[in-house]
């Protein structure tokens, strides 16, 4: 009927033919193609979760930007207002008599702001990092399984 050629098989108890070997693997195959879909899809859900992080937990620059937060800057910025408060401390220590009760306040302000830049900038920086590690490996693990998968059908 089909121009396939069967083989009618009798057992004791059923009778089928070949043909449903050919249904099999073609079933086979497309649960293969329906895998590396569901895989394209993860993958493209991880990405817009990590996207979404992005915007939701970094600041903009003045054109608009994506700042992404690091050690380096974190330090530089830290240890520049904890130079500044040291500059300043010495200047108002000098001229007391001159407005140095206002620079010593204003030295208190600069190490604080240090003081917070190196501690909250860091830890920032850190869980940033943290976080684009993990979703890199994740998406390094279903980038393999989409090859693997696609290999395999």
């Amino acid at each position: 009927f089909c121009g396939s050629r069967l083989e009618v098989v009798r057992d004791p108890t059923t009778t089928h033919t070949r043909l449903l070997e050919e249904i099999h693997r073609k079933t086979e195959n497309m649960d293969g193609r329906i895998r590396v879909i569901e895989l394209q899809n993860e993958l493209e859900l991880l990405d817009r979760n990590w996207d979404r992080y992005r915007e939701s937990c970094l600041p903009r620059g003045k054109d608009g930007s994506l700042i992404v937060p690091t050690r380096a800057m974190a330090e530089v910025i830290g240890v520049g207002s904890l130079i500044l408060a040291g500059v300043i401390l010495l200047f108002g220590l000098s001229n007391w008599n001159d407005g140095g009760a206002a620079a010593l306040i204003f030295a208190v302000v600069f190490v604080m702001f240090g003081a917070f830049q190196l501690i909250y900038g860091m830890e920032a920086a850190r869980s940033y990092e943290g976080a684009k590690q993990t979703y890199q490996l994740r998406r390094n693990t279903l980038l393999k399984a989409i090859q693997k998968a696609r290999n395999s059908r």
